[in-house]
C-alpha cells in the first residue's frame, strides 16, 4: 500500500507541474489578448486544482498513516525537530503543499468571478512560488 500510494504521489507531482504550466500559458496568452477567461481556460485551471487536490489527499494519506519514516517522525517528534532533513518532511513540505494548495484554489476562485485576466495572472503567479516546494 505504502509504495503503491508514494509511486502515485511521486508521478502525480509532474501532472500537476505540466497543468501548471499550461494553465500559466493559457492564462497568459488571454492577458495578452486582453480577454476575459473563456470556458478552455476554467476547465484547465479546474483539472489544475482537482490535480493538486488529490496529491494533497495522497499526501494526507502518507502523511498520517501508511509511511514508515512518518510514523517514526510522530513517535518522537521533538527529536525531528532538531534534525532538519526530517524536520523537511514532517513539517515543511506539509505546510508549503497546504498553503501552495490554498493559493492556488482561491486564484481559481476568483477566476470565475469575471475578474479581468490580469488580476488571475498575478494571482497564479504569487501562487507560483509555492510549487517550488513541490519539487524541492
Amino acid at each position: 500500500m505504502y509504495d503503491i500510494l508514494l509511486q502515485m504521489h511521486s508521478w502525480l507531482r509532474w501532472l500537476v507541474l505540466g497543468l501548471g504550466i499550461y494553465s500559466i500559458y493559457m492564462n497568459y496568452s488571454g492577458w495578452k489578448a486582453g480577454s476575459v477567461f473563456t470556458e478552455q481556460v476554467k476547465k484547465i485551471n479546474t483539472f489544475f486544482i482537482a490535480s493538486l487536490h488529490t496529491q494533497l489527499i495522497l499526501g494526507l494519506a502518507l502523511y498520517l498513516g501508511v509511511s514508515p519514516m512518518m510514523k517514526m517522525i510522530l513517535a518522537d517528534f521533538g527529536a525531528s525537530m532538531k534534525n532538519s532533513d526530517l524536520r523537511f518532511w514532517s513539517v515543511e513540505h506539509m505546510l508549503g503543499m497546504i498553503i501552495g494548495i490554498a493559493i492556488a484554489q482561491i486564484g481559481n476562485i476568483k477566476s470565475k468571478n469575471k475578474l479581468p485576466i490580469v488580476l488571475n495572472l498575478k494571482l497564479l503567479l504569487f501562487g507560483l512560488q509555492w510549487l517550488y516546494y513541490l519539487f524541492y
